[in-house]
């Protein structure tokens, strides 16, 4: 199997343990996850695969990974390094990575830096009729009830759910 395919993989168990709340072994994936792709090259992964012989694409995964570990701090600096190297004609995946990054802010109870992560977030998911990323964002808008009293939390609310 190809590396790249192996440290998406590595990198999406260590989600799941993230959802299963065990960080250290989500964590042990992680690091298995970023040492296998230091292995990735454009000789060892098909074309169809290129995507995953992305640096912005290991930098996005293991941002989102870190969101679910609850390790939000080194989640910003990944995803603001995959928001870095991601191509801008790679939008629906910009709009993700946004999304995460909206996701980690909350965990840092910065909730304006997140509405503001999550706006943008939604523009490029309706630019791109993503309802993936759509759906995410309204799940988003769940996990931000607390804090329904902020003026910017009220206006993405606006926009993500009655627009």
């Amino acid at each position: 199997m190809p590396a790249a395919v192996n440290s998406w993989l590595g990198e999406a168990i260590g989600e799941a343990y993230g959802l299963l709340d065990e960080p250290r072994r989500g964590m042990t994936a992680l690091a298995e996850a970023e040492r296998v792709f230091d292995g990735v090259s454009a000789a060892n992964t098909p074309v169809w695969l290129s995507f995953f012989n992305a640096d912005c694409h290991a930098a996005r995964l293991k941002g989102r990974c870190l969101t679910r570990l609850s390790r939000p701090t080194e989640a910003t600096r990944s995803l603001y390094e995959a928001l870095t190297l991601l191509p801008a004609d790679f939008v629906r995946e910009r709009s993700g990575t946004l999304i995460d990054l909206a996701v980690a802010y909350m965990q840092m109870n910065q909730i304006e830096q997140a509405c503001h992560a999550a706006t943008q977030a939604d523009i490029l998911a309706r630019r791109t009729g993503s309802e993936r990323n759509r759906k995410r964002l309204r799940q988003l808008m769940i996990d931000l009830l607390p804090w329904t009293g902020l003026d910017c939390v009220q206006s993405l609310y606006r926009e993500v759910l009655i627009n």
